[in-house]
C-alpha cells in the first residue's frame, strides 16, 4: 500500500497524544528489559523535547489552520481543503519524519528502531509503516520543505505583528531547528541526485 499521510483530524489527534502513546510504549519497553525490576524507568530528555516540538507545531496548526493564508503570503487566496490543508499536513508530518530519521540513524537499522524505540513505534503507527524506507524519498523531502516553510512563515508573521515569539523546541533555538531541517534536506537532495545518476548510468549502459 502506498505511503499516505492521515487526514488532518487524525494527524492532529495523533500529535496531541504523542506523549501519552510514547509513555505507554516506554513503559512496555522498560518491562521487557533484562533485570527490569532493578532498573529505574527510562527518562529520555531528548525524546521528550522532540515530542514537545511536534506538539507545539500541532497546537499552532490546530488553532490557526483556517487563518494560514493570512500568515503565509504564498497561500493568500488559496483553497484550504485543496492547497493549505495538504501543505500543513506535510509540515506536521515532516516534523515527525525528521524525528524518525534521527532515531533510525541512531539505532543503525529499521528493525532495531521499531523494536527498541518507543517514539519510533508511535510515529510508525501514525503512518502505518514499518520503517522510514517505506516513505518515498521525494515525499520525505516535500514534507521537510513544507515544515521549513511553515516555521519560517509563522516566525516572520509573529515578528512583523509584534506577537510573542514561539519557542518551537524546548531544548533548541528556532535557528538550530531550522538548521537541522536544512541539513536533512541537503542529505536527502544528495541521495535523490545520486539515485537519479545511477538510474541514468544504468539506462545508458543498457
Amino acid at each position: 500500500m502506498p505511503f499516505q499521510i492521515p487526514s488532518m483530524p487524525a494527524l492532529l489527534e495523533a500529535a496531541t497524544k504523542l506523549d501519552q502513546a510514547y509513555a505507554k510504549n516506554r513503559t512496555i519497553n522498560d518491562k521487557n528489559r533484562w533485570f527490569n525490576s532493578l532498573r529505574p524507568a527510562t527518562h529520555n530528555t531528548d525524546r521528550l523535547q522532540d515530542i514537545q516540538f511536534i506538539k507545539n507545531l500541532s497546537k499552532y496548526i490546530s488553532e490557526n489552520k483556517f487563518l494560514y493564508e493570512k500568515i503565509d503570503p504564498a497561500f493568500k487566496g488559496k483553497s484550504y481543503p485543496w492547497v493549505i490543508a495538504p501543505f500543513l499536513k506535510e509540515a506536521l508530518s515532516g516534523a515527525m519524519l525528521l524525528d524518525l530519521s534521527k532515531i533510525t540513524v541512531s539505532y543503525g537499522d529499521e528493525k532495531a528502531t521499531k523494536k527498541n524505540s518507543a517514539l519510533a513505534k508511535v510515529i510508525l503507527d501514525v503512518f502505518t509503516i514499518n520503517g522510514l524506507s517505506e516513505v518515498p524519498i521525494n515525499k520525505r523531502k516535500t514534507c521537510l520543505e513544507s515544515l521549513k516553510q511553515c516555521i519560517e512563515a509563522i516566525d516572520t508573521f509573529t515578528k512583523e505583528n509584534g506577537q510573542e515569539k514561539i519557542q518551537w523546541h524546548p531544548g533548541k533555538s528556532n535557528k538550530i531547528v531550522l538548521t537541522e531541517i536544512t541539513h536533512e534536506l541537503e542529505a536527502l537532495t544528495k541521495k535523490i541526485e545520486s539515485e537519479e545518476g545511477h538510474g541514468q548510468a544504468a539506462t545508458l549502459a543498457f
